[in-house]
């Protein structure tokens, strides 16, 4: 999991998903309006969101429930 979470700028973090379900449960979970998706072959297969770093250890726990 720590591989695919970043730090982009003081208390900003890009974090990369590839399971849809945990996706759209943080999605949901911290209200994001502004992402990025990955598409391949006309299919979305990953998507990077960016996070506060108060938001971080909800994110995790997310990702965490998924196996992410």
């Amino acid at each position: 999991m720590e591989n695919n979470i970043w730090q982009i700028e003081e208390g900003y973090y890009k974090v990369h998903i590839t399971d849809l379900n945990a996706y759209e449960k943080v999605k949901e979970s911290l209200n994001v309006e502004k992402d990025s998706s990955y598409m391949k072959g006309g299919e979305i297969f990953a998507y990077d969101i960016t996070i506060e770093e108060k938001n971080l250890k909800k994110v995790k726990k997310i990702l965490k429930e998924f196996g992410c």
